[in-house]
């Protein structure tokens, strides 16, 4: 555990902070196209 090179306070709280905007961004992004897909089959179905 000595080789280990630790992140610091600030690094720490910059990744977190990056990996909690992408997975907000992307799960925004997934819940859109799954809204425009489900709109789609449903007019077609009902088509």
């Amino acid at each position: 555990m000595r080789k280990c090179t630790w992140p610091t306070r600030e690094q720490l709280l910059e990744s977190t902070v990056l990996v909690l905007v992408v997975m907000a961004v992307s799960s925004a992004y997934i819940a859109g196209v799954d809204q425009i897909l489900y709109r789609i089959i449903n007019y077609l179905i009902s088509f």
